[in-house]
């Protein structure tokens, strides 16, 4: 671990505590917060099924338990033990919310009964307790959009060109990460188109973060092994920009795995989507993995500005000794993040990429 990466204290027991009805008729209990970090609400985006939610859940009697492993229009698979299932949504569950544009991510924990054979009707939706999101696109831009459920890392994989190294889109994700109670990741694609090796300082940058940091080519099958030890035994989500090889990482590591590879756009020099949907597949070598379709562009969801130093463990260690609390680090005098920039103890890509998140959403806080 990196010498930023501090554990933060949560409430002790309060969730059993709830579970036992101790805390019944507390008037100051926030019921969205339980199992959170102290001072921060919990982001993940629980549903009224959660049982510590709501006591007046539906009986789960005769529903068949499964995993959402894709989603399609209209229908959905879902995996039941070892058999999986064509699955519909009921009524109930596609009703209009203000806040998402989904109402189901792949990963979700769902609750359904059979209408046929092999085919079934979702009635409930389980809680959540990880959740990857991102502010929708388009029309949808004041929405929620959830890219994967209850995994338990993401994988940022990033390439060194072709499309270009983005450093501020890694951040991004790694803001998302923190805020969905994920770990994190980083992996840099692509290594063989940059022999000079200008990518490694990025590489060490994010492990002395704290977040595990690989460098591969899936073409040249460099760094294959690492990459693997990221994902081996863990629910994992890999995400990043079009073209930048997520699918190629994964066939190369896993053989069995069947996925559409793209080709860089020769006019734009950006990746075309191959992957068209979000899918979570088993790995041979051991636990699963969400390959998801690439993205332009990756806006945050619900992440208070002045939450953000939080997600940014070298601006929240130095920021503890600022002499204005809160401090956004970016105008005030006597601030200690300013001040460990000027002596070289933050790295200044990353506090530039921290003030440009940070006024983004102080405008959109405006709006």
């Amino acid at each position: 671990m990196g010498r930023y990466r501090r554990k933060r204290p949560r409430p002790r027991d309060l969730t059993q505590r709830y579970e036992a009805g101790e805390l019944d008729g507390d008037p100051h209990l926030d019921r969205d917060a339980l199992d959170a970090p102290r001072g921060k609400p919990r982001k993940v985006g629980t549903t009224s099924e959660d049982p510590r939610l709501d006591r007046h859940a539906r009986s789960r009697e005769g529903l068949l338990e499964g995993t959402v492993l894709s989603i399609g229009p209209g229908s959905c698979r879902v995996r039941s033990g070892d058999k999986e299932y064509a699955c519909v949504l009921r009524g109930i569950l596609t009703a209009k919310d203000s806040r998402r544009q989904t109402v189901l991510a792949v990963g979700d924990k769902v609750y359904f009964s059979l209408i046929g054979d092999g085919e079934g009707a979702i009635e409930q939706v389980g809680a959540r307790r990880t959740i990857l999101t991102r502010r929708g696109t388009g029309p949808r831009s004041r929405l929620q959009h959830i890219i994967a459920a209850n995994v338990d890392r993401v994988v940022v994989v990033v390439s060194t060109r072709e499309p270009s190294f983005r450093p501020r889109l890694i951040d991004r994700y790694l803001v998302a990460a923190e805020y969905g109670e994920l770990e994190a990741a980083v992996c840099i694609n692509k290594i063989d188109l940059d022999p000079q090796g200008s990518y490694e300082e990025a590489l060490e940058m994010y492990r002395s973060l704290g977040y595990p940091a690989v460098a591969t080519s899936a073409t040249e099958a460099m760094g294959l092994d690492g990459f693997c030890e990221l994902l081996r035994d863990k629910t994992s989500v890999l995400a990043g920009q079009s073209g930048v090889g997520k699918s190629s990482l994964l066939t190369a590591v896993d053989p069995q795995l069947t996925l559409k590879i793209s080709r860089i756009s020769s006019r734009t020099s950006k990746g075309q989507h191959a992957t068209k949907n979000a899918s979570l597949l088993s790995l041979s070598f051991g636990g699963y993995v969400i390959d998801t379709p690439g993205i332009r562009q990756f806006s945050l969801w619900d992440v208070p500005a002045v939450d953000l130093a939080g997600s940014y463990p070298e601006i929240a260690e130095f920021g503890m000794d600022c002499r204005f609390q809160p401090c956004s680090h970016v105008k005030e005098i006597d601030c200690a993040v300013k001040a460990a920039l000027e002596a070289g103890e933050i790295f200044p890509t990353r506090y530039e990429s921290y003030v440009s998140l940070y006024q983004e959403l102080l405008e959109r806080e405006k709006k």
